[in-house]
């Protein structure tokens, strides 16, 4: 094995234990080293799971950002809730589906964090 492939396989370990804090959760990508799923729910009305990022909401940003990405979501939009910059919402896609993620500051070094998987319309769909 050269050290490539070592370097590979030592970073996708890292990946499964970092995801270790969403075991038991249907995410639809490998959870930032920094979150935690505190609450899930797979009723389908309303967030399907929820916690804290032990990070700032700017390195919260660019985590779920990166988590996303590197899990084959594709950005399509981002609104600011909140003049400050300290709440907004992301819209991703990926195969007919969104993720909605929302983020929000709740203290120097620590960020909430929603999400929810939604099925596309076929309208929706076509246009993406």
């Amino acid at each position: 094995m050269n050290a490539h492939a070592i370097r590979a396989l030592l970073t996708l370990v890292a990946l499964m234990i970092a995801s270790a804090e969403c075991r038991g959760v249907d995410s639809p990508f490998i959870c930032p080293l920094s979150a935690k799923v505190t609450e899930t729910s797979k009723d389908g009305k309303g967030w399907q799971a929820q916690g804290i990022a032990n990070v700032s909401f700017v390195a919260a940003e660019g985590q779920f950002k990166s988590a996303l990405a590197q899990s084959g979501w594709r950005f399509q939009h981002r609104v600011q809730l909140t003049k400050m910059n300290t709440r907004a919402l992301y819209n991703w896609s990926r195969g007919g589906r969104t993720v909605t993620l929302m983020l929000w500051r709740i203290d120097v070094g620590k960020t909430g964090f929603s999400w929810g998987v939604s099925e596309m319309s076929k309208t929706n769909a076509k246009e993406k």
